[in-house]
């Protein structure tokens, strides 16, 4: 029995070729895994720090209109509000709230999605969420505080993005969740690493 089977989600996040304003940078095979997670949920609502122009959020919308599962998905970003914020390098867009809400009409998914422009710590949000996906700041110790926020608020599964070389916050924080009582690792794959409760 596999721990995190990948089937009918995994293929429709992995064919999926998203285009909007600003840029997705998640890949193929880790869409894939978003979406495999967040179907395998179920019904519940999916939560997401670090959104840049919201293209993970509008795949985790994407697969479960495709799928009929109900919920938001909920962005924790603080976006165009911090004082240092500045267009993207390679699309020169600033990411907003207003451009993820605009990229999510373009996809049909704006009824979805629910953007919260705040920095992820302290975590700004009392809701239990079914699922969560971490690719907020991959430094200064964001890693191991958004893991310590989404392991009190998550009650299935958590997805980090960046589990890979060059990213050594995001490798320790997943290296020490796998130690916890509480979670188990069920999928290590692409630049992802997912964990399921215990419970």
């Amino acid at each position: 029995m596999k721990f995190f089977p990948l089937e009918e989600a995994f293929d429709f996040g992995h064919s999926l070729n998203l285009k909007i304003k600003g840029r997705s940078i998640i890949e193929p095979f880790d869409a894939g895994l978003l979406c495999q997670m967040v179907v395998t949920a179920r019904h519940g609502d999916h939560v997401e720090i670090g959104s840049l122009f919201g293209g993970s959020a509008i795949i985790a919308a994407l697969a479960k209109k495709k799928f009929g599962m109900h919920g938001k998905i909920h962005c924790v970003d603080p976006l165009n509000t911090r004082s240092y914020a500045f267009p993207d390098a390679q699309s020169e867009v600033i990411a907003s709230p207003e451009i993820i809400m605009e990229n999510a009409s373009l996809w049909g998914v704006e009824d979805r999605i629910v953007v919260h422009p705040l920095s992820s710590y302290p975590f700004p949000l009392q809701e239990t969420f079914a699922t969560g996906y971490i690719d907020g700041d991959h430094w200064n110790n964001f890693p191991q505080r958004d893991w310590e926020s989404l392991k009190t608020h998550v009650s299935y599964m958590v997805m980090f993005d960046d589990y890979c070389h060059g990213k050594p916050e995001v490798v320790q924080t997943c290296l020490e969740a796998s130690q916890d009582p509480n979670w188990i690792p069920v999928f290590v794959g692409g630049t992802s690493f997912i964990l399921r409760r215990r419970e």
